[in-house]
């Protein structure tokens, strides 16, 4: 069978790097105030991160929003995004280069062995009878990151294919690809944008919304990743996706994943954070209200509206709450 990995900001954070846009904001916002004063650069994204913080959580969603104000001259804020871009990039690779993956190590085998063990008890019956009545002899594992960092390619890398695989009965092992990056890398073409133009002003011209919008962008930077992001999700017969808020910035990925879905009646296996776990999991009302706001928010952020498909999408859906994957092992020897 087909395995995806939809893999998000949460993994390089479990990894220790301060990858937030909050932290960007921490190291950058000062280095910005420090160049206003020796010159007369201004970046009016930057200006308007430092006026209200809290609703640049989103960058990407408050980029979109910026656009909107009419104040604020079209090629100017496209310049300066350019800058803002460019900083990111900076910022994250030093923070790419904090992480020593010599000594680290992931072991496949243990994540494939906690597939089952992390879903609700309710689902893992129904899970369990979808993979063994898979006709495949051998699984495969691939991996879209929304991540620009380099991190968990360096630690696939190191991984000796084919593994073991013990949570399908009728496979003989477990292959596993490349990192795939949906959004461009610190090295090539760093996406930045919104998911439609919804988003955006729109009154924006054509050759400057053409850059805010991801999917448009992916196709100007003429790397394939668009197409490459779409043949994925259409190959996968499961999908596991951790480390993402499933944000309105993606909606045109959560779309095509729910279209799939729904096509081919594949399950989707979504992680959820929750800081408070300790506390919500012994109240039983918390937990419940926890699944349906993981299976609800997919769903809004899929913009799928026919009733009927809506059912079946819901069907498909598996929250698992704040679990760990692609764990690291510290390898003393090295």
């Amino acid at each position: 069978m087909n395995l995806l990995y939809i893999i998000g900001n949460g993994l390089d954070i479990q990894y220790g790097l301060k990858t937030k846009y909050s932290h960007f904001y921490e190291y950058q916002l000062p280095k910005y105030q420090e160049k206003q004063k020796n010159s007369k650069y201004v970046n009016v994204i930057y200006d308007n991160i430092q006026e209200d913080k809290e609703n640049w959580s989103d960058m990407e969603l408050s980029l979109g929003e910026l656009t909107k104000n009419l104040e604020i001259d079209e090629e100017k804020f496209m310049q300066d995004l350019d800058d803002v871009n460019e900083d990111l990039n900076n910022y994250l690779r030093s923070e790419q280069d904090k992480f020593d993956v010599t000594s680290k190590n992931i072991t496949i085998e243990n994540e494939l062995a906690n597939l089952l063990k992390f879903i609700p008890e309710k689902d893992v019956e129904r899970i369990s009878d979808y993979l063994n009545n898979m006709n495949y002899t051998t699984d495969q594992i691939r991996i879209l990151t929304f991540n620009y960092t380099n991190i968990l390619d360096n630690l696939i890398e190191k991984v000796t294919s084919p593994v073991n695989n013990t949570f399908r009965s009728n496979s003989n092992g477990c292959s596993i690809g490349s990192v795939e990056h949906a959004h461009g890398t610190l090295e090539f073409a760093l996406i930045l944008g919104v998911s439609e133009e919804s988003q955006l002003n729109i009154e924006y011209k054509d050759e400057n919304r053409k850059y805010l919008i991801k999917e448009s962008l992916l196709s100007e930077v003429r790397e394939n990743r668009n197409i490459k992001n779409d043949n994925l999700i259409n190959w996968a017969d499961m999908i596991i996706i951790f480390g993402t808020s499933i944000g309105a910035t993606d909606n045109y990925i959560w779309n095509k994943i729910a279209k799939n879905s729904i096509k081919k009646n594949i399950p989707i296996l979504i992680h959820y954070y929750e800081a408070n776990i300790e506390l919500i999991q012994k109240l039983p009302r918390k937990i419940g209200q926890l699944y349906e706001k993981v299976e609800n928010n997919f769903i809004e952020k899929s913009g799928i509206d026919d009733e009927k498909e809506i059912e079946v999408l819901k069907s498909n859906i598996v929250p698992i709450i704040s679990k760990k994957i692609f764990e690291i092992k510290e390898d003393k020897s090295s």
